[in-house]
């Protein structure tokens, strides 16, 4: 049984005859035995000070008690041959092993024998284990004729000691003194019963008798309301009720025992229980840093007479997702995250669980530029993100219908440059990036936009547009915007492209060499600004005429085709054969 007195006020009607608070002399109490053991002084050990003050009577004062002996501490002489109804009142705090223990004697005059305080002694044996606080302890001396006849024994047997016996504010009464004493199994515990009533019971009882038995109670802290308790002789209890309250009240509660001279309120820190759902329970998550984009939980089903609908899952007291099973796949951040979950009923919700900490590095993509491009296009993205953990090789690229990857280039593990090209079908409109890394599927909503091809920017002019094999030219090329930055031109293998300047926003020249073996034809020109890939604009390489001048030295003749040189070359040898 757990009792209290923590919270006593004394009545009038018992009237001082001697007292000693022990904090600026030792009481004339008198300290013999086998070893003389009780001492007088400032208290170091034990509780660590006194009721009040500094100082008080202990077994040892500075440490643990004795092994192996019996000593005894007796009150000084006071005449107590007048006094109607002694009653002797004092306050201790004793841990005491449990095969020694301390009683209170009387000297009846036949020799000293142990005698009972009013409610009795914790144990069999008398003041033994721990008392865990200062507590107040009476004993009535009716029949005695001075204090004297009063003693403390204190027994130890050889093995085992610990802090030991310590006695403060000792006083003499005449009257009732000793308040009503309060006994319960502890407080009620947290209910889901919405209905009530809440049943306290408590042993009260009293050395002269009860004169009332009160519960108070407060619901989330608003104001106080009693009800009479009832003594239940069947269970040799008193018994009060709180009435049903609401979901997710707090009621707190004290029990208030009255004989009418005397008070005690148990607790000395009122109860309290809360009205609540249970909530799940053992609720487990990953151990270490995650690196993915969710986490898998499992928790324990709450028992419960209410019907159990689903579960509510918190991340840092926000709410996350529904659960209709005690598992789920959660969504992370990356760092620290408190996740908790609540059981939803048919009445309400519970409480959250308490949390589990997940550490995460979360691979996320945080930008793809440019986010938009036209049909038609040939881009190259840059995609950007962290804790992506990319390698060349490894590396999926996912922008939907229409949009075809045709080289991923990882630059790092957070960084890579994607080449893309968009149908001139590809649908218009936002999609999604889904990018596939370590076998970790990350998507980035509505990442690129498809335009209109009809908008796409596009090579406006190439001059000159033919070449001669070679010769050197310079080209200029000009665009329908603004290249994104200087561009790259790239004619095949069999054009050598030595510079490339840019002149204006839109305008690029570009210095070529025209080998003489250059296949003659068309051939396809690309300008690649970092950003777009241009194309749809040819160069065309021409054969070099020849012609012969009168030296003798073969030249070329503008404008007039080799076959017509080699003709009349012909017909000169034929005229000269005949002339000789």
């Amino acid at each position: 049984m757990l009792a209290a007195l923590l919270a006593v006020t004394l009545a009038h009607s018992a009237s001082l005859v001697w007292s000693a608070d022990l904090e600026s002399d030792d009481g004339e109490l008198s300290s013999y035995g086998e070893t003389a053991q009780f001492a007088w002084g400032e208290v170091s050990s034990g509780p660590g000070a006194s009721l009040d003050g500094s100082a008080c009577w202990a077994t040892v004062v500075d440490g643990w008690y004795l092994n192996d002996t019996l000593d005894h501490l007796q009150l000084p002489a006071v005449d107590l041959s007048s006094i109607e109804r002694p009653v002797l009142s004092f306050w201790q705090w004793y841990e005491i092993d449990s095969e020694d223990y301390g009683v209170l004697e009387v000297d009846t005059g036949a020799g000293w024998e142990a005698v009972e305080p009013i409610y009795g002694y914790p144990d069999t044996s008398g003041f033994t284990g721990s008392s865990q606080a200062w507590t107040a302890c009476h004993c009535d001396l009716t029949g005695l004729s001075d204090a004297s006849q009063v003693r403390w024994s204190f027994s130890s047997d050889t093995a085992g000691s610990q802090a030991g016996w310590y006695l403060d504010n000792l006083a003499i009464y005449d009257g009732d003194v000793a308040p009503p004493q309060v006994t319960a199994d502890g407080c009620l515990d947290d209910t889901e019963d919405l209905d009530g009533p809440y049943e306290v019971v408590a042993e009260v009882l009293d050395d002269v008798g009860l004169d009332l038995v009160t519960l108070l109670y407060q619901v989330d802290g608003a104001g106080q309301e009693e009800t009479a308790m009832e003594e239940d002789l069947e269970v040799g209890a008193w018994v009060g009720e709180i009435p049903g309250q609401e979901l997710d009240s707090l009621v707190s509660y004290r029990i208030r025992a009255s004989d009418g001279s005397n008070e005690t309120l148990w607790p000395g820190v009122a109860c309290g229980f809360a009205v609540e759902l249970p909530r799940p329970a053992e609720l487990v998550g990953p151990e270490g840093v995650v690196w993915d984009t969710v986490a898998d939980l499992s928790w324990q089903e709450p028992s419960s007479s209410h019907a159990l609908v689903g579960y509510r899952v918190y991340r840092d007291e926000a709410e996350l997702l529904l659960a209709t099973e005690p598992f789920a796949e959660v969504p992370l951040e990356s760092g620290e995250q408190q996740i908790s979950v609540s059981a939803l009923f048919d009445v309400g919700e519970s409480e959250p669980s308490d949390a589990v900490t997940i550490s995460a590095a979360v691979p996320v993509v945080q930008s793809l530029e440019p986010a938009f491009g036209y049909q038609g296009d040939h881009l190259r993205l840059a995609l950007e993100g962290e804790f992506l953990l990319m390698q060349q090789g490894e590396l999926e690229v996912d922008l939907g219908n229409g949009l075809r990857v045709l080289e991923v280039d990882v630059r790092d593990v957070d960084l890579a440059w994607i080449t893309v090209f968009v149908a001139d079908t590809a649908p218009q409109g936002l999609g999604d990036l889904v990018l596939t890394t370590a076998g970790v599927e990350v998507t980035l909503a509505d990442a690129f936009e498809v335009l209109p091809g009809e908008d796409r920017p596009h090579l406006l002019e190439l001059s000159p547009s033919a070449v001669v094999q070679g010769d050197s030219a310079t080209l200029t090329i000009s665009a329908s915007e603004a290249f994104a930055e200087q561009p790259q031109v790239w004619l095949g293998e069999d054009i050598l492209v030595e510079q490339v300047e840019l002149t204006e926003a839109d305008t690029v020249q570009v210095d070529i060499a025209v080998p003489h073996d250059t296949p003659l034809g068309m051939h396809d020109l690309e300008v690649d600004d970092g950003v777009r890939i241009y194309g749809g604009l040819q160069v065309q390489v021409r054969d070099r005429l020849v012609s012969v001048d009168p030296g003798g030295r073969c030249s070329a003749t503008p404008g007039r085709p080799r076959g017509v040189m080699l003709v009349l070359l012909a017909l000169m040898g034929v005229a000269l054969r005949r002339r000789g």
